[in-house]
């Protein structure tokens, strides 16, 4: 069994916004698997290239029957490890990873 890190949650202003648009049935799902992360900072899988976007310092979780995702960038110093949220929407056509992508490289 793998150790588990614990971390603090830290969510974009982007994300944010994010979370707001959700649909509302997912919202409870989503909540939980955030609060899950705190206890384990692994708890998403890693994420390599998509379709040309280096996101290999990203993981992902699943919501929503799989249809949505919470892409997030793991910050780690001496003291603390963070998971910071940086985008949470849907999977389809990969949007939510393309607009990951965007925001680590503004």
């Amino acid at each position: 069994m793998k150790s588990r890190r614990k971390c603090e949650v830290k969510i974009t202003d982007d994300a944010k916004s994010d979370f707001i648009q959700l649909p509302k049935d997912v919202i409870p799902e989503c909540l939980s698997l955030l609060k899950r992360l705190e206890f384990d900072i692994e708890l998403g899988q890693k994420l390599h290239d998509k379709n040309g976007k280096d996101l290999s310092k990203c993981r992902k979780l699943y919501f929503g029957q799989a249809a949505f995702r919470i892409v997030y960038k793991e910050i780690s110093d001496d003291t603390i490890e963070i998971a910071e949220i940086v985008a949470m929407g849907e999977r389809e056509n990969q949007a939510v990873y393309e607009i990951a992508f965007d925001r680590l490289n503004r």
